[in-house]
């Protein structure tokens, strides 16, 4: 088993406590972009059940269409 050696730098309190902060912004970015890409995805999964809900309405109206012209047919 080999071991690595982690280094660790201290940092003056001012430093630290700014190093701090750029982790929990960039871990906020971060949650926040993952957010708005489930958020997309969703919308675009709704975008296409619509369409896919105005395609079957279209097709059931040309049916019904159909079935009272053939109904009107002597």
């Amino acid at each position: 088993m080999t071991m690595t050696k982690k280094r660790i730098v201290i940092l003056p309190k001012s430093q630290q406590v700014k190093s701090e902060l750029m982790e929990k912004y960039i871990a906020a970015r971060s949650a926040a972009r993952e957010s708005a890409l489930q958020e997309l995805a969703i919308l675009g999964q709704a975008a296409e059940a619509h369409d896919a809900q105005l395609k079957a309405e279209a097709e059931r109206d040309a049916l019904q269409a159909e079935v009272d012209r053939l109904r009107a047919k002597p």
